[in-house]
């Protein structure tokens, strides 16, 4: 079972349906690599491509993988990345509130109104696989539902691949 097609599939659907771009990235050496990559017809603003190696510290996307994996894992990509571009090591408290909400929202972090939303996919063993992002103009996510489409398209995936089932509520995990 591939859980980055499966995260792919459900990142283009969301994409199509909502007003923001998404996609599916993975870890690399660099830190987080987008390696899928889905334009909303509704999103005016793109800032990222296929390809793009994102910051560590200041993206949604950094963080939720920083809260999963292992410490020496981050800090061996950390060094690769330049500090202007990385930005500053996040606090261990929102570490762990994101590894316990197993989510990551950030507004106004690389761009002006535009908020990064990101989500992990974890594997059988509970282990992290990749992370579903988005980005989005700040007023475009109008209601709770929206800004929350993607945390249930994630637990949709987890229970695929047999990562994390994650209810809608409080985040808790259901095994």
């Amino acid at each position: 079972m591939d859980a980055v097609e499966i995260a792919a599939q459900h990142m283009k659907a969301l994409s199509q349906r909502h007003a923001v771009s998404g996609g599916v990235a993975i870890w690399t050496d660099r830190g987080p690599t987008l390696v899928r990559w889905y334009r909303s017809a509704y999103f005016s603003v793109n800032p990222l491509a296929l390809g793009d190696t994102l910051p560590i510290d200041n993206t949604a996307c950094g963080l939720v993988f920083q809260a999963f994996l292992p410490k020496a894992t981050v800090d061996a990509a950390r060094k690769v990345q330049p500090a202007h571009f990385r930005g500053s090591p996040p606090a261990k408290s929102l570490l762990d509130q994101v590894r316990n909400e197993r989510w990551s929202e950030m507004t106004s972090h690389l761009l002006s109104n535009v908020t990064g939303q990101a989500a992990p996919v974890f594997d059988a063993q509970r282990e992290i696989v990749c992370v579903m992002t988005t980005v989005a103009d700040l007023g475009q996510l109008r209601s709770e539902d929206e800004r929350r489409a993607l945390f249930h398209e994630a637990s949709l995936v987890n229970q695929a691949t047999g990562g994390r089932i994650v209810d809608g509520e409080g985040g808790d995990a259901i095994d």
